[in-house]
């Protein structure tokens, strides 16, 4: 008899252990678990507290948040297959056909939520109700020079008003004389 309950008793706490290894994302644990994820493809904290601003202004429940964190590993899943080190550079380190499945998983989280995702020139746009609410940028955040034009209107005023200065004086002068 004693040996029944002790086979009984290991199994049943086998199964106890092995059925709380169970990891759920929940409302409040959500953005944590995503940047858990995330983080060492280059999201950053600034990418982290648009999250929780969002989770704030329109809260979901455990059972959203862990339809959610499943999604964001499924789309993890993309990155590592491919081999991607990097968000900022998704347009080279994915396929067409990887990207498309990347932005797919993407959009069916954002569906949970109730927003939309538009994808523009490295930046995944968020829209919920048609209106714009929050953008995520996806570059080396790296801005093109586009040449400083004020320098340029200042030598060319200062040019334009000694000129002007100049004929003024020597006009006074002329009509003095």
């Amino acid at each position: 008899m004693k040996k029944i309950v002790t086979i009984a008793t290991i199994f049943l706490m086998v199964v106890m252990f092995a059925t709380t290894i169970v990891s759920a994302a929940t409302k409040d644990s959500l953005v944590n678990d995503l940047y858990a994820l995330t983080s060492k493809y280059g999201v950053t904290e600034a990418d982290k507290v648009k999250a929780e601003r969002f989770l704030t202004e329109y809260p979901i429940t455990d059972e959203k948040a862990n339809e959610i964190y499943v999604k964001a590993a499924e789309a993890i899943k993309v990155l590592e297959d491919a081999g991607v080190t990097d968000v900022k550079k998704l347009d080279t380190q994915l396929t067409k056909q990887q990207k498309l499945k990347f932005q797919s998983l993407c959009q069916e989280a954002a569906d949970i939520v109730g927003v939309t995702l538009t994808y523009r020139n490295g930046t995944a746009e968020v829209y919920k109700n048609g209106k714009k609410i929050e953008v995520f940028y996806f570059t080396d955040g790296k801005l093109a020079y586009t040449g400083n034009n004020i320098n340029i209107v200042l030598v060319v005023s200062s040019v334009a008003v000694i000129a002007l200065a100049t004929v003024y004086i020597v006009r006074k002068k002329k009509t003095n004389v």
